[in-house]
């Protein structure tokens, strides 16, 4: 009995502590869950955050090397830009160099212009100061043809009165070159002191005023462009033109014609010649011009001349 009941005794023991392991377990499991459900979302919060932070900081080298690349590439193209700009201030020294060359070649070009038409103008002065002696017998020469030259322009031109073709006439025979003056004014201007044409050329002689105007007015002949409408400044300003191309052609008068009337036809010259060798003519023989304005020429071996007037008596 003693035995049985001790027996009993050792396994109500048992059964207790069984119980108490048990709850401990029961205690320990739920003590684990506790801590899982606290300890484990920290540390997967934690991995998470270390791998976002791993990837910010792949991206942020990524964009660091982009960035550096970009920088690179702006450094390359600044270095481009500074070439560029050392090259451009060396073109614009250069520029600035050949206007400075090409200014001091112009004003050398200028001057020496300037100098050759002061010479061309005391050229011109020396001319018409040697030939005025020539001038002045050249006025007693034509003092019996003045009437039938007067006459002859008077019936030359349409816009004049006897008047102005008598000063036109006592204008142009104190020129060097009268009868060949007076061809080339008719020719010109048909003795139209104030005739403009569409170029702009001025006066009897039909100067033109970009070639001339500053020349003459230091020769003392124009004080103002419009003075070459008065008969006197016209004469002169068409005689101070005439000698300039004479000059420039080496005394070649077709070649001085040519100069003065431009691109123009030869009827031009022929005209002029025509009229000179008639005034010519005139000139010797006053009495036969009879008012006449024009005498046919006519060819005779190879040269131009005045033909013989018929017999009336036969």
């Amino acid at each position: 009995m003693e035995e049985n009941i001790k027996a009993e005794i050792d396994t109500t023991k048992n059964l207790e502590t069984w119980k108490k392991w048990k709850i401990n377990i029961r205690v320990f499991i739920i003590i684990l869950t506790v801590v899982a459900f606290i300890i484990i979302p920290t540390k997967i919060s934690m991995l998470i955050e270390k791998l976002e932070q791993k990837e910010t900081i792949a991206n942020l080298k990524f964009e660091r090397y982009s960035v550096n690349n970009k920088v690179k590439q702006l450094m390359l193209k600044l270095d481009q830009t500074n070439q560029r700009a050392v090259e451009l201030d060396q073109t614009n020294q250069r520029a600035v160099e050949l206007e400075a060359n090409l200014r001091l070649e112009q004003n050398s070009v200028n001057n020496k212009v300037k100098q050759l038409m002061s010479q061309l103008d005391q050229a011109n002065q020396r001319i018409a100061e040697l030939k005025t002696s020539i001038s002045r017998e050249s006025i007693n020469k034509f003092t019996r043809s003045k009437p039938a030259l007067t006459n002859w322009v008077f019936e030359n031109s349409s816009k004049i009165s006897k008047k102005i073709a008598k000063e036109i006439v006592d204008c142009i025979l104190e020129t060097n070159f009268p009868l060949f003056l007076l061809a080339l004014i008719k020719t010109e201007s048909t003795f139209d002191p104030t005739s403009v044409s569409k170029k702009g050329a001025l006066g009897l002689g039909q100067v033109m005023p970009k070639d001339y105007e500053e020349r003459l007015k230091r020769a003392g002949i124009i004080v103002d462009i419009r003075d070459t409408f008065d008969i006197p400044a016209g004469v002169k300003s068409t005689e101070f033109a005439w000698n300039d191309k004479l000059v420039i052609a080496e005394g070649d008068i077709m070649k001085a014609l040519e100069l003065y009337l431009g691109k123009r036809e030869k009827d031009y010259i022929n005209q002029i010649l025509r009229d000179f060798l008639y005034l010519n003519y005139l000139c010797k023989k006053p009495e036969a011009s009879l008012g006449l304005s024009h005498t046919p020429l006519e060819m005779h071996d190879g040269r131009l001349r005045i033909p013989e007037k018929p017999d009336r008596r036969k």
